[in-house]
């Protein structure tokens, strides 16, 4: 299974978008940071891991309007195009009790300011987008009774 191969192919380096939306949208600092410094060295750009995560709050949004329309956790996330993995089913689920809508359009409003700021001041845009998703990290962290 997937799991097996993990164990035998091991941490390649690489890291993934999702990954970083995760860390950031789960309130988890530590592995953030160790994705961020990934995707650094990979040379990935701030845009798209900006829009990742903007992808990322897109589908928690749509998730919790279907909760809120009468469906239950699992019938949202399966319903999501595509369905939730699912080895992130369970921080998906989380991050669903941990979010809400208008947290969620703050977080969004952050991501599309952040990205204006990268094309628009001259700053450096991995600065500008690390410190937005440890922001997210830090929203995450006091969303409906996170630590």
């Amino acid at each position: 299974d997937v799991d097996d191969v993990l164990a035998v192919v091991g941490d390649t380096g690489a890291v993934s978008l999702d990954t970083i939306a995760y860390a950031a949208c789960g309130g988890d600092f530590s592995m953030l940071d160790r994705a961020l410094a990934t995707a650094s060295d990979e040379g990935l750009s701030s845009i798209p891991l900006l829009r990742a995560v903007a992808r990322h709050l897109q589908r928690l949004a749509e998730a919790l309007a279907a909760v809120a329309g009468g469906g239950t956790a699992e019938q949202a996330m399966a319903a999501l195009k595509p369905a939730v993995f699912y080895r992130l089913r369970s921080p998906f689920r989380a991050q669903m009790d941990r979010w809400d809508a208008p947290r969620l359009g703050d977080a969004l409003m952050l991501l599309a300011e952040t990205e204006l700021e990268c094309k628009r001041t001259g700053a450096p845009q991995e600065l500008l987008c690390q410190r937005t998703l440890f922001r997210l990290a830090q929203f995450a962290r006091r969303a409906r009774g996170g630590v």
